[in-house]
């Protein structure tokens, strides 16, 4: 969010409860897509970073056209601003029911799809979103409730890009299993439509490669272990079929992320994350251009692992 600018509105809404069965949210919060998205980070989760396929498909960076690639399937792109964060502006109805330790929920959200700089809307185009959830509690409330949740979620709008409206569709399923010391969880995503693949080649100061009529699918796995009142390890695999139309296009990450927690106390937490990163071109044939091939097979075989480390402090 504050890739350009050092301070940026991220929150800022009201809630009706008035109506029974339909409270109404009013104004900048989260879209309610994958649980990793809505998930109140970096406050709960223990990775320091996003999973691939929800890093490319939800963090969305919004873009202007600058030209045609040599890639007749893309077009090069720079950022207007910082990226939207899985935030917008909107309207949100949304409720959950309970009967005994069964709880059915949902949330249906029409928003802008444009800057957060701006709440008003520039092209006109809406986003709609919508997420139903089926969970059984094991007990606990808020954020740490634990509970066994299935859910299923759809976001369908357009995006202004080169003088035209493109379709972006992201959709998903997937599940959280949160009691006592343990924790299991996986979702898998679509996107299709409007695709960025990022900076290319990935330096900065150089343009967002995007396909504007692209596919791309993908997965992750995670589960944690508090093994000690004060210590906890994670583990999370992710898989990313990236730009699956054009075989031209077609890039293979992956990512397998430790982490260790310690919990020095109740409103500070240290988590250190290690991550083997991989990476693929699925179809190098397909690149005509010899040096382009090289430029494109030199990316994933020169990809190293990452160590990070994060102190959150809650207050």
């Amino acid at each position: 969010m504050t890739l350009q600018r050092d301070v940026v509105l991220a929150g800022l809404s009201l809630t009706f409860n008035h109506l029974p069965g339909a409270r109404i949210r009013v104004g900048l919060f989260k879209l309610p897509t994958d649980e990793e998205a809505v998930m109140a980070g970096p406050s709960l989760s223990p990775y320091v970073y996003f999973s691939d396929v929800v890093q490319n498909l939800l963090v969305e960076p919004p873009l202007r056209a600058l030209g045609p690639s040599s890639n007749p399937t893309l077009t090069r792109g720079e950022m207007v601003s910082g990226c939207n964060c899985l935030h917008d502006w909107g309207v949100q109805v949304y409720d959950w029911f309970r009967r005994g330790p069964w709880e059915v929920s949902y949330a249906a959200m029409l928003s802008n799809g444009g800057e957060l700089e701006n709440p008003g809307d520039q092209d006109g185009n809406k986003d709609l979103t919508l997420r139903a959830q089926v969970s059984y509690i094991f007990g606990g409330a808020g954020p740490a409730r634990q509970d066994l949740s299935l859910f299923a979620w759809r976001q369908e709008g357009e995006r202004r890009f080169g003088g035209a409206d493109h379709s972006r569709i992201r959709e998903g399923v997937g599940f959280k299993y949160l009691k006592g010391p343990h924790r299991l969880a996986g979702s898998w995503l679509r996107g299709d439509g409007m695709i960025i693949a990022g900076l290319n080649p990935p330096f900065a100061g150089q343009a967002y490669a995007v396909a504007t009529d692209e596919k791309a699918d993908g997965w992750y796995l995670e589960g944690g272990w508090r093994f000690q009142p004060k210590w906890e390890v994670d583990l999370r695999h992710s898989v990313l079929h990236l730009m699956t139309r054009h075989p031209i296009n077609t890039r293979l990450p992956q990512t397998t992320t430790l982490a260790l927690q310690h919990f020095l106390r109740k409103d500070t937490r240290i988590s250190v994350n290690y991550e083997w990163r991989r990476g693929a071109v699925a179809h190098p044939e397909a690149i005509a251009n010899p040096v382009e091939r090289a430029n494109a097979m030199a990316i994933p075989a020169n990809l190293g692992d990452r160590v990070s480390a994060q102190l959150t402090w809650t207050y």
